[in-house]
């Protein structure tokens, strides 16, 4: 997993919710292959490759959570997972 996560709370999650999770880990994993790249191109100042990787870092988001909602809006699926694996300490609240 590339994510770090409270260990409890992932013993916590359905299986359906191991499926995001594992979702969200191949993103990640996705982006940490293109970055260096990304970094390459615009340090040598080549325009063409970094506009190439940039658009393939933003194709790896889907539009949409795997509840059918919007990314970036508020899903309670998605928090509800969120919020199994890293919950928030009473200093937060």
């Amino acid at each position: 997993m590339i994510l770090t996560f409270d260990e409890e709370g992932f013993k916590l999650l359905t299986p359906e919710q191991l499926k995001v999770v594992e979702r969200w880990n191949r993103e990640v994993e996705e982006r940490l292959k293109i970055i260096p790249a990304l970094t390459s191109a615009y340090n040598s100042g080549d325009k063409e490759e970094a506009r190439k990787l940039t658009n393939k870092l933003l194709e790896i988001d889907a539009a949409r959570c795997e509840h059918g909602r919007d990314k970036y809006g508020t899903c309670i699926g998605c928090s509800e997972i969120e919020d199994l694996l890293w919950p928030r300490s009473s200093e937060d609240e």
